[in-house]
């Protein structure tokens, strides 16, 4: 066993614990959307902050075991390392600022609230469609990331690759949008006959 293989297990290590989180979070977050009570919320949203601890740790493990075999063994000079490198430096403070305090504000306030239905402030938060498309792009960029990782192609393909993940990961995101706008189109006339 050697210094490089060590790296190696580390770095998919923080792979497999980011995509970990990724799924942990997409999840409860597609299931707060579909909440109707808030104790629903409570628990969802408290998953959602616990889960936040292994993002550093994932980012931390990816990126210093990535950094030791690229500097002992592949070279900066090598572009799908730099790619994936800068690809990764921009989305990792995504959790952080983006999703985590959103889902600090919904667990927040779905402590805050009385048991029962959905408030109005809180069913716009749990519909954010902020982390709706955070969600959809971090998840796929981080797949293109591996992409690279694993086919290790030359700079045009590395940055294709990027730009196409970056595109589906939008286009995820607004289809993950239009279908929660839909539903909620459906549940309010439903609502409404139920009503006149």
């Amino acid at each position: 066993m050697s210094a490089y293989t060590i790296a190696l297990f580390l770095h998919v290590t923080g792979v497999v614990g980011l995509f970990m989180a990724l799924g942990v979070e997409m999840t409860c977050a597609i299931a707060l959307r579909g909440a109707r009570r808030v104790e629903q919320v409570r628990v969802l949203s408290g998953l959602m902050v616990g889960v936040e601890r292994l993002f550093p740790i994932s980012i931390l493990l990816l990126l210093g075991a990535g950094l030791y075999m690229a500097i002992t063994v592949w070279g900066f000079q090598t572009a799908w390392i730099d790619v994936a490198l800068g690809s990764l430096l921009i989305i990792a403070p995504t959790a952080p600022l983006v999703n985590g305090p959103r889902a600090h504000a919904i667990k927040r306030e779905a402590e805050a609230a009385a048991d029962g239905p959905l408030t109005a402030a809180l069913r716009a938060r749990v519909s954010d469609p902020v982390l709706t498309m955070s969600h959809s792009i971090l998840l796929v960029v981080t797949l293109g990331i591996v992409f690279l990782m694993t086919n290790k192609p030359q700079l045009v393909t590395s940055l294709a690759t990027i730009l196409i993940a970056l595109a589906l990961g939008i286009g995820l995101g607004t289809a993950l949008r239009r279908a929660e706008r839909r539903r909620l189109a459906s549940a309010n006339v439903a609502a409404s006959a139920r009503e006149g």
